[in-house]
């Protein structure tokens, strides 16, 4: 009789870098905004390989700059 070895649980990955949309969904606003923010450099945006991303530290850093 064989045992089955228990699967070892998959690690959450927390992704680092978040796309123009999934900046929008973390923050609760439009991809227009975010855009709109970048423009105005309100918001740090990583641009490479014709990507542009979001340092979840930078989206952070910009909810705690906004407190009221």
């Amino acid at each position: 009789m064989q045992t089955q070895s228990p699967e070892a649980p998959q690690e959450l990955i927390t992704p680092r870098l978040f796309s123009v949309s999934d900046a929008a969904r973390y923050l609760g606003r439009t991809e227009k905004s975010i855009r709109h923010l970048v423009q105005r450099r309100k918001l740090t945006a990583i641009r490479g390989d014709g990507r542009v991303m979001f340092d979840r530290s930078d989206l952070d850093a910009w909810i705690k700059q906004n407190r009221t």
